[in-house]
């Protein structure tokens, strides 16, 4: 057992459940428990090599750098996908006192299998990728995904000096620094629920790496990153739920940047898919009445094609039928408002990108 490095401060005393899985025996997944006590100050990841080291040598999983930087150590912790390395074991052991508390409270019995029961800390392999072993799954296809986006510098200048050194101003380079944080550690991508829902979603990693090259000044290839990404499975999948930034280890705004590049393809006039018309069909209607016009929304938008669809429900269609909408009596000030927004020269309805 491990001894604390100030006497004074009490150890953490954990229960561990720890999804287990081994392909050579043959068995479905399990729940392993493991009771220890670390000392105070102690990550998971030291909690999981202190069980691998001194309890169970069998369990595998991937760590390497300890400090948050190589991106190895990513697994779901009471449900949430982080980094091993970064997640304090007391932090984790209070969220699952909480959880039992909530559990005791309702009166329900929880889990059946014995592995979780009481304030077990739960330790599973990330989602969205096949296991091959314990905590350690097969990322093949995140790396395909992220290779697909092809990250790294393309230019098309044929200067005498390509090699040479290609200058960028603090203000450039603070527009793709949040890009350059990722660690491309998985996190966002387990717990995405589109990459849950379609697969062949290109997911949340790859279109932060995207924004990082498509904004970068030194590179030339800006419009046809956009255009590969506006394609079926690309960045209009995104589900707009904001699990990716929540679960981010190193803090980026992983929606925000997506968000961004959208805005980007938007500019370079790559306006072909149902999620951009929509979302500029829905600022028209705005400012020509000042509310949204659920008539032509489905229409503008692509969803219905010649006139309203007799196989929509009869309340939808009802909907889309209806007379004119009157516009607000404050419609002029609403049309300044998103003026204002879009910036000086805009002309309104007719000026969207």
């Amino acid at each position: 057992m491990p001894a604390a490095d100030d006497p004074g401060v009490p150890p953490v005393t954990a229960a561990l459940a720890i999804r287990r899985y081994d392909p050579e025996l043959g068995d479905e997944a399990r729940w392993q428990r493991y009771e220890i006590e670390m000392p105070a100050g102690s990550t998971v990841l030291e909690a999981l090599m202190y069980v691998q080291e001194h309890v169970d040598g069998s369990l595998a999983f991937r760590r390497s750098c300890r400090h948050a930087i190589c991106g190895s150590c990513g697994m779901r912790i009471n449900g949430c996908a982080r980094l091993a390395c970064n997640t304090q074991l007391t932090a984790v052991v209070a969220e699952a006192e909480r959880r039992a508390a909530r559990r005791s409270a309702a009166a329900t019995s929880g889990d059946d299998d014995a592995a979780l029961a009481g304030a077990a800390v739960r330790i599973e392999p990330l989602g969205n990728m096949p296991v091959i072993r314990d905590l350690v799954t097969d990322m093949t296809v995140f790396w395909e995904k992220l290779r697909s986006v092809q990250p790294w510098l393309q230019s098309l200048d044929d200067r005498a000096d390509a090699d040479g050194e290609r200058l960028m101003t603090p203000h450039q380079y603070a527009v793709i620094a949040q890009g350059l944080l990722c660690v491309e550690c998985g996190a966002c991508y387990s717990d995405c629920i589109a990459v849950e829902a379609a697969p062949e979603f290109v997911g949340p990693t790859s279109l932060v790496k995207a924004y990082r090259y498509a904004y970068d000044v030194r590179d030339d290839q800006a419009h046809r990153r956009l255009h590969d990404l506006a394609g079926e499975h690309g960045m209009w999948e995104c589900t707009h739920c904001y699990v990716c930034t929540q679960r981010c280890p190193k803090h980026l705004r992983v929606r925000e940047l997506i968000g961004r590049l959208s805005e980007l393809a938007q500019v370079e006039g790559l306006c072909s898919d149902a999620a951009v018309k929509r979302s500029q069909a829905f600022v028209a209607g705005i400012e020509q009445s000042g509310r949204v016009d659920e008539r032509t929304l489905a229409e503008k938008a692509g969803a219905v094609r010649g006139g309203v669809s007799a196989a929509l429900p009869a309340p939808v269609s009802e909907m889309l039928r209806g007379g004119a909408r009157e516009p607000i009596s404050d419609v002029d000030l609403v049309r300044r408002v998103a003026g204002r927004l879009r910036g000086p020269g805009s002309t309104g309805a007719e000026g969207a990108p």
